[in-house]
């Protein structure tokens, strides 16, 4: 079932409901490679938009909003659990100052896609509560009362526990190209997704250069 056709300058693109997304150009059908091929053969996409940086939304019958970038890459997957009202999107429109407008199944919502801040909502309790965060090698690490987690900043996927770390972590310090994490069970130096306990005496709630 075809959702929508968009005409472009590389052809026309046509959004199907379950089969993901297909161009048409000079009489030839082809499929369109995303990065999320397998979430829509999973989900029903209801509706799409294009946005005016050629962004394209696609809205889902109970999986939320997806927004792929010019080559189709998934740039947010937004649902419930991000903030949505609802997982069923039913029409979609960006308005004059780039914020992107969700018609749910229960209510309506805005994004603006244009914030340099970005929201992770925890509506899982997953997390916990957060008592300090921090980049570092082109992950963010998040420390809370439930341990230490992290996620890569080009990535969409969910925060990962740091192995090792479940527990209250109460702080994160860069020294010397080493990230070092203030943790109820004492200090550790983080390595990329691992953790190498240093000091187990004592919890550590704070670090100071000397």
């Amino acid at each position: 079932k075809i959702i929508n056709l968009n005409e472009t300058n590389d052809g026309l693109i046509l959004i199907t409901q379950k089969n993901g997304i297909f161009k048409y150009k000079n009489s030839v059908l082809s499929k369109l490679n995303t990065s999320i091929d397998k979430e829509l053969l999973n989900s029903s996409v209801y509706c799409s938009q294009y946005l005016s940086d050629g962004s394209l939304v696609l809205g889902t019958v109970s999986n939320g909003i997806f927004v792929l970038d010019n080559s189709k890459k998934l740039l947010y997957h937004v649902t419930q659990t991000d903030g949505l009202n609802n997982n069923t999107a039913l029409s979609l429109f960006e308005d004059f100052d780039k914020n992107l407008w969700i018609g749910l199944d229960n209510g309506i919502n805005c994004i603006n896609l244009q914030s340099p801040i970005k929201s992770f909502s925890d509506n899982s309790g997953i997390l916990g509560t957060i008592y300090t965060s921090v980049t570092f090698q082109n992950i963010l690490y998040i420390g809370t009362n439930q341990g230490l987690f992290y996620k890569n900043m080009e990535s969409a996927s969910d925060f990962q526990l740091v192995k090792g770390t479940k527990g209250q972590v109460w702080s994160l310090f860069i020294h010397d190209d080493f990230l070092f994490c203030g943790h109820d069970s004492g200090t550790f130096i983080i390595n990329n997704t691992s953790a190498n306990l240093i000091y187990n005496q004592y919890g550590t709630w704070k670090f100071e250069s000397v």
